[in-house]
């Protein structure tokens, strides 16, 4: 046997085919094949390696019609297992062709709709070189009646004062825009160095009975119970000393339930 080509020079592949098996048999007969015995061939037939066409070339000299009918066979399974005939196309449906395109362009709509959007949606987020939005205008509230407390606390802007009304709805106003005195005067009419001031009022911890005109700079009212607090000083005092006074009051028309008024606040969010 001749061995010069080192492996199996055919693989059997089962088939319904016959074809002279007996030449096919002298043709790998003299190389060394896994292909089992001669014996166990009918209904098979073979791919030849490049090393058996030789040998088989030279049994076509002896058989020259039958040889070269399956040489020409087995040339078309070279080396590889021939392919499995291919299962017959399944045609689609109207109504499945229909939702299978209606699906290619919902996708195709998608990825363009992406594409778009995408690279705007980075650049305004990530962007460092992207010019910021300007901050937005402050709103500015005019006419409010400081009606549950005044400059009690003092915003971070040092012109500003703070600013509860009598719905407890805060703001920061500015102090030049607020005056005393009535809801139609100004700043020049009703100011508060010369208008916010308090009758009757006792020194918070002074046991005594002994009651102040006082010149307020803040207040925060109690207005369910009829009192404020004021925080000034009081008139004939030498030294202007500032104190915390009880103001309280009888009716709404009496002096101490007057408030103060402002034209320009911000809302304190």
């Amino acid at each position: 046997m001749d061995t010069r080509f080192g492996t199996s020079a055919c693989q059997a592949i089962t088939t319904d085919s016959e074809v002279s098996l007996d030449h096919l048999r002298q043709a790998v007969g003299e190389v060394d094949t896994d292909c089992g015995s001669p014996i166990s061939w009918p209904k098979k037939y073979f791919s030849l390696r490049p090393q058996a066409k030789e040998i088989a070339l030279r049994h076509q000299q002896r058989s020259q019609p039958i040889i070269s009918q399956s040489f020409e066979l087995l040339k078309t399974y070279f080396l590889t297992f021939p392919q499995q005939s291919a299962q017959p196309e399944v045609q689609m449906l109207p109504h499945d062709r229909a939702i299978t395109i209606l699906g290619a362009l919902l996708i195709l709509w998608f990825s363009r709709f992406t594409e778009s959007t995408h690279p705007a949606l980075i650049k305004r987020v990530s962007d460092p070189s992207a010019i910021p939005p300007p901050p937005p205008a402050p709103v500015v509230k005019t006419n409010i009646h400081c009606g549950d407390e005044f400059a009690s606390y003092k915003p971070n802007d040092p012109l500003l004062r703070s600013c509860t009304d009598y719905g407890l709805v805060k703001y920061s106003c500015d102090t030049s825009q607020c005056h005393a005195g009535e809801q139609g005067d100004d700043a020049h009419s009703g100011s508060i160095d010369q208008q916010l001031y308090f009758k009757g009022c006792h020194k918070l911890g002074d046991r005594g009975k002994m009651t102040y005109l006082v010149y307020a700079i803040s207040y925060l009212a109690r207005n369910k119970k009829g009192y404020l607090i004021a925080i000034g000083f009081a008139v004939g005092d030498p030294l202007e000393m500032v104190y915390n006074f009880k103001c309280p009051w009888n009716g709404n028309g009496d002096r101490n339930n007057r408030r103060v008024w402002c034209d320009k606040c911000y809302p304190v969010t």
